[in-house]
């Protein structure tokens, strides 16, 4: 359909949040009379509460240059349109439900690993989110005893991303998790800890 027609794209580096909404201000800027709208799917952590005075701020982020930016809010007051924002993970669960392996289902969690680790939560074509989303890297795990690796993240002291992510990786097993007959998800995965839960979890 008309809708569904792509007018431009192009890719960037990710450098700081200021030369992000530059680069984002020239390449939007040939399309500004055909903009109603835009929506950002970014990488977090930030407030993606419509109703918050901060909507669209990044909070603490490794990423130098991000930490307090607020790149919807600068796009917003140079286009002159309503722009939106939600998570990169929370964008795919939509946009799987829509059109992708989750067509049909009445919810989807979407996991993404790479850096790091990341989970959206799509119900009924919206994302699942409160003042933030889901930290499905953040979720705690519990040790097996002896397990005495130096975790990278304190936040919590231990979650699945300080294990797993691209700095901390070794050596490890990965032991497939049964999963409840009635649940959405037909299986799981997750290291080889004694995990009372598991990113699966969040299917339920």
């Amino acid at each position: 359909p008309e809708s569904d027609r792509t007018l431009a794209e192009d890719k960037w580096e990710t450098g700081s949040a200021d030369g992000a909404a530059r680069d984002l201000v020239d390449f939007l800027d040939e399309l500004k009379g055909e903009l109603a709208a835009i929506g950002i799917a970014a990488f977090g952590p930030l407030i993606i509460d419509p109703g918050a005075s901060d909507y669209g701020r990044m909070l603490a982020s490794n990423k130098p240059g991000w930490t307090g930016s607020n790149l919807r809010a600068q796009l917003e007051a140079t286009l002159g349109v309503p722009v939106a924002v939600d998570t990169d993970v929370n964008a795919a669960a939509i946009a799987e439900q829509a059109k992708g392996a989750g067509g049909g289902l009445p919810s989807v969690a979407y996991v993404t690993v790479g850096t790091g680790i990341g989970a959206g939560l799509a119900l009924g074509g919206q994302s699942l989110k409160g003042a933030l989303h889901s930290e499905g890297g953040h979720m705690p795990i519990i040790r097996r005893p002896g397990d005495e690796f130096s975790s990278v993240c304190t936040f919590p002291a231990d979650p699945v991303v300080a294990i797993t992510w691209a700095p901390s990786t070794r050596p490890t097993s990965i032991v497939a998790m049964p999963t409840p007959p009635d649940a959405p998800c037909t299986s799981s995965v997750s290291p080889a800890f004694s995990a009372p839960r598991s990113i699966s979890d969040t299917c339920a």
